[in-house]
């Protein structure tokens, strides 16, 4: 990802461990997940999007223990006047959460993700993140086959429903 990382290298650090979530945005401005997709697979990275939301690292000190919005803060201020289009602020919202949602879920958007406001930084997975989801699908897949008649190997045919 050159471009991305030409927009980083903005940023007026040393060095930086910055956690942000990489979009391809569609004509409207919402993120497309498949367009990201289809980028990964053409080698054609050019319009992804990096919306930072957290600093875990800055100029040789751990920030992983202080607060979230300190944090924030820290980042807000390190990518305050960056004008590269490809390396976006991600804001965050004081709004009631069911409002909220129900506004991404008006927009058409996956859902939202909220994150508890005094918690430290882990990796992985944790009960510090929450994420609310504007549709309750799950894909799974249905499959099975046929043995050949009167053989004891071999299949016949598999079938795969969606």
């Amino acid at each position: 990802m050159p471009r991305l990382s030409e927009a980083l290298r903005t940023l007026h650090v040393d060095s930086a461990w910055i956690d942000g979530e990489a979009v391809v945005l569609d004509a409207s401005g919402k993120p497309d997940f498949n367009a990201l997709q289809n980028a990964f697979d053409r080698r054609s990275t050019s319009d992804i999007v990096l919306f930072v939301f957290d600093l875990l690292w800055l100029n040789g000190t751990d920030l992983c223990e202080h607060p979230p919005g300190d944090r924030r803060s820290l980042l807000r201020e390190l990518t305050r006047g960056i004008e590269h289009s490809l390396l976006r602020f991600s804001d965050d919202f004081a709004e009631d959460p069911v409002s909220f949602v129900a506004s991404a879920c008006k927009m058409q958007l996956e859902g939202i993700i909220g994150k508890r406001a005094n918690a430290p930084y882990r990796s992985g997975r944790s009960t510090d993140w929450v994420k609310l989801k504007c549709n309750t699908r799950q894909e799974f897949v249905v499959g099975g086959f046929s043995r050949v008649k009167d053989a004891k190997s071999g299949v016949r045919s598999a079938v795969r429903r969606l």
